[in-house]
């Protein structure tokens, strides 16, 4: 569905209104006032019980009940339309890499940072920021942002998706900071081969099968709140690394952990693990 909403709704005194996940760019301001819709929702919670708003979205499109409020986009992040499931990445395709980085250091509280020595600086190549690696491309631009690396630096808030349009982004190290971690968006990095994620925000790792080139995941000292460990994870085929112990996993250990048969490091202690170790273990 496209357009806005009929006005002429209104006239209906007692309505339920499901229309999350569409393309409306508009909701009548006259809606809000009707407090018996969406069972009485209205009263409490106006026209988010009916659909959020654009910049906003939950896994409904709207505020069911007091529990699940209408959540601002990610920074870099859009819901462009009334209702939204899901928030998509923003339009960062022409930027140049000093300006990917520039989202970054906003993103994660680069003010506040321990050592932000000559970010943002004017007239200092980003290769002499700190926590910034690069490495000189061949019939390139000249030297191109390779790594990304401050663990233990303070930052907080959450890494925007804009660095996966690093186009020779291999590492990410972001480890004990207090920052989120997004993942859609990721097959956006082509080259990236390594995350250090551990002590971090990182609660789902959804969308991580996309980042097919990684052979190092380190996701320690997390909180998955009892989720079995995702299955989009024996889909990164290239893995040798993988890290990810005390992080609050349940379920058993999959037999498609068998598809890894490049792993040669795998860490997984102090979870909630249950069954039998599957002897396609064995096969590694």
């Amino acid at each position: 569905l496209v357009g806005t909403v009929p006005e002429k709704l209104t006239a209906f005194d007692s309505l339920k209104l499901y229309l999350s996940d569409n393309k409306l760019k508009a909701l009548r301001e006259a809606f809000c006032s009707k407090t018996s819709w969406m069972g009485g929702e209205l009263a409490t919670n106006k026209c988010d019980a009916i659909m959020c708003p654009p910049g906003t979205y939950n896994e409904y499109g709207r505020q069911a009940n007091d529990e699940t409020p209408c959540e601002p986009c990610p920074f870099t992040y859009t819901a462009e339309f009334y209702g939204s499931i899901e928030c998509i990445p923003s339009n960062t395709g022409d930027y140049s890499e000093r300006e990917i980085l520039r989202l970054f250091f906003e993103a994660t509280g680069g003010n506040q940072w321990s050592d932000k020595s000559n970010w943002l600086k004017d007239g200092v190549s980003v290769c002499q920021w700190n926590g910034i690696t690069c490495a000189y491309e061949e019939g390139g631009a000249g030297d191109t942002v390779t790594r990304i690396q401050l663990p233990s630096n303070k930052l907080r808030g959450t890494v925007p998706p804009a660095i996966y349009q690093l186009p020779n982004l291999k590492t990410v190290d972001v480890s004990n900071n207090d920052v989120g971690f997004e993942f859609r968006g990721i097959e956006m990095a082509r080259v990236l081969d390594a995350l250090y994620l551990d002590r971090t925000r990182v609660s789902s790792l959804d969308g991580i099968g996309k980042a097919s080139r990684l052979t190092t995941l380190h996701v320690q000292n997390n909180d998955f709140k009892g989720a079995p460990i995702p299955s989009e994870l024996y889909d990164l085929g290239n893995l040798e690394s993988l890290y990810l112990s005390d992080s609050n996993f349940g379920g058993t250990l999959s037999a498609n952990i068998k598809k890894l048969d490049d792993l040669q490091e795998f860490y997984c202690h102090g979870n909630s693990l249950t069954g039998t170790l599957p002897p396609e273990l064995g096969t590694l």
